[in-house]
């Protein structure tokens, strides 16, 4: 066992030696064009990915919450704007906020406006209402830090306490509409305002692209007739300590809804964002279609190029498995050195795009997740699999053996 783990160690080692050296000596154009054959591919595919997954992102979903409450089939805020609603979401996200194991509970309704700007742009936004607090400021899209903590326009359910008539407002939004901090914004067809109190980046990429506003509930709501039923899309718990039964109290707040924590809400909107799925998969199938056809012709040219130093290795009575493996071995490190030049190329890519996104729209677009480096990797390894036996073919023919002992 041990001779024959020293054996395989020997090959590996002469494996990466052979392609070393063709790489750093400038003799193995075919190497280094298998290499770019891997390295391009990976790197296509993972922009894609990253822009796919940024676009099944939810422009709702802030990063400071822990659990959403949402009714049945409502995968975002965004996709529920038009179906079912919670009511009576001020006393329940004030009984909830009581609980030992719940340190803040805010509503959020989501919905369209249209805005018009100082100069009579009108725009329409993505509204987003909720209860800011001074502790807990990344439950939206946009950071709510500066927005008056409370609600005080709801007023114990009146609806006619003081109008703040506060807002914080995307970059995308505040170009389009020409504003700035302290801005007055009309929402057209009514005789309310907002003042914008600050201009923020979105924390994630994806739809929050579009022109964003964050506001109080109570003001959001009489402005879209929500107050009527004191209605939201959904519940956002931020937990003290998170556990199962924080999850089962917020299942029996609502007949027919959901509690998702933060990864099965990723999980979900992955599952329902068709569109980005269907071109992460497409992308996949391409990438590993055009990566195999390149490292099996550049790769098979170096092959039989180098078909005397093979037939040599016979004559001197190493044998076909073990030069099997030699070209194994070489495939390996061509992949891996394939994969993460494409995971260079991909990130420097990423970063432009996003450079260029967020001067276009205000957020990035392309999702930085370190896990995609895992997955290129993955993937230009799997192309060199997937070209081996072809390889192998090659390599018996130009030696013109029967067969690999």
């Amino acid at each position: 066992m041990g001779s024959r783990r020293s054996r395989w160690a020997g090959l590996v080692a002469v494996g990466w030696r052979r392609v070393h050296h063709r790489l750093s000596h400038g003799g193995g154009r075919q190497t280094l064009v298998s290499v770019l054959g891997i390295a391009l591919p990976v790197a296509v595919l993972l922009l894609v990915a990253s822009v796919s997954l940024g676009l099944a992102a939810d422009p709702s979903a802030g990063n400071g919450a822990d659990y959403w409450v949402v009714p049945e089939g409502a995968s975002s805020a965004v996709t529920n704007v038009e179906s079912a609603q919670l009511g009576s979401v001020h006393p329940t996200a004030a009984r909830l906020t009581e609980r030992e194991d719940v340190a803040h509970t805010s509503p959020m309704l989501v919905d369209f406006i249209q805005l018009e700007g100082p100069d009579g742009q009108r725009v329409y936004v993505l509204a987003v209402g909720v209860i800011p607090s001074a502790d807990y400021d990344g439950i939206a899209p946009l950071s709510t830090a500066g927005l008056q903590p409370g609600d005080p326009y709801y007023a114990d359910g009146g609806y006619n306490g003081t109008w703040t008539g506060e807002a914080v407002i995307s970059e995308s939004a505040a170009t389009e509409l020409g504003a700035d901090s302290g801005t007055e914004l009309t929402v057209s067809g009514t005789s309310r305002s907002f003042t914008t109190t600050a201009v923020r980046t979105p924390g994630s990429a994806g739809l929050t692209q579009l022109p964003i506003l964050v506001a109080h509930l109570s003001e959001l709501q009489a402005i879209t007739g929500a107050q009527q039923q004191d209605s939201a899309s959904q519940l956002v718990v931020v937990a003290e300590h998170p556990s199962a039964e924080t999850e089962r109290a917020l299942a029996e707040l609502y007949p027919k809804t959901m509690v998702q924590t933060r990864g099965g809400l990723l999980s979900q909107q992955g599952t329902d964002s068709r569109l980005p799925t269907a071109m992460a998969l497409a992308a996949l199938i391409i990438s590993m279609t055009t990566g195999v056809l390149l490292v099996s012709t550049a790769f098979g040219f170096e092959l039989a190029a180098d078909s005397k130093g093979r037939q040599l290795m016979s004559a001197l009575g190493i044998a076909g498995r073990s030069r099997a493996g030699i070209i194994g071995t070489e495939l390996g490190v061509v992949s891996l050195y394939g994969g993460g030049l494409g995971v260079v190329i991909w990130g420097i890519g990423a970063l432009v795009m996003n450079q260029v996104a967020m001067a276009r729209f205000g957020a990035p677009v392309a999702a930085l997740d370190p896990r995609f480096i895992a997955y290129g990797l993955g993937v230009a390894m799997l192309i060199g699999l997937l070209s081996l036996p072809y390889l192998l073919v090659v390599d018996w023919r130009s030696r013109g053996e029967v067969s690999l002992r």
